[in-house]
């Protein structure tokens, strides 16, 4: 009796992290087609599914255009990580903005970012895809700095690190932002 009680704990304990991710359950690794991407070395993915990476309180980014594959990567490991009992949020870039100044105008701004600071993986799903209103490039660079060394950070991406000076029409934030996520990560880079 024992035993099950603490198997159900487990479960649920599974099951919670899991709705409180916002991972879709679909994109699992066992579900990517790596034949797709022939020239990504599977067994590196597997490794960073492993989840070593989130005590070492290292990044992965995905870089390529869109329709390659990064965000069912980086869903499929934040997936393998609640399943090691680590927590993850799975959330795109540009509700990031959208809910820390929301969470300005109604006073739960230290709630929203203690959500996105709590978890011991974040997933920033499409940087790129829009760029980031100038008034609110700070509010992603204290997501970034707050995490920095601290937790780990999973991005896809469809445009160079070098263009990031374009997406949040910032040089100087970009290049920190940037600096901050590459100092210990792991990129790489899907063709089509």
């Amino acid at each position: 009796m024992v035993e099950y009680e603490y198997i159900s704990r487990q479960s649920n304990s599974y099951v919670k992290r899991l709705n409180r991710s916002k991972l879709d359950t679909t994109k699992t690794i066992d579900t990517y087609d790596f034949t797709y991407q022939p020239e990504l070395n599977k067994s590196e993915i597997l490794d960073l599914a492993s989840c070593r990476f989130i005590e070492e309180h290292k990044n992965i980014v995905f870089m390529g255009n869109p329709g390659v594959g990064k965000t069912h990567l980086a869903n499929a490991i934040g997936i393998e990580a609640v399943k090691q009992g680590y927590k993850a949020h799975f959330i795109h870039a540009s509700d990031i903005i959208s809910n820390l100044m929301s969470a300005r105008g109604d006073g739960t701004y230290y709630l929203v970012l203690k959500e996105l600071l709590n978890v011991d993986v974040l997933i920033i799903d499409e940087i790129g895809f829009k760029k980031i209103p100038q008034n609110s490039v700070d509010e992603f660079f204290e997501v970034i700095r707050r995490r920095y060394e601290y937790g780990s950070i999973i991005i896809t991406t469809n445009r160079p690190f070098e263009e990031w000076a374009n997406i949040f029409g910032d040089a100087v934030l970009a290049s920190a932002i940037v600096d901050r996520i590459v100092r210990h990560s792991c990129i790489k880079t899907l063709a089509q």
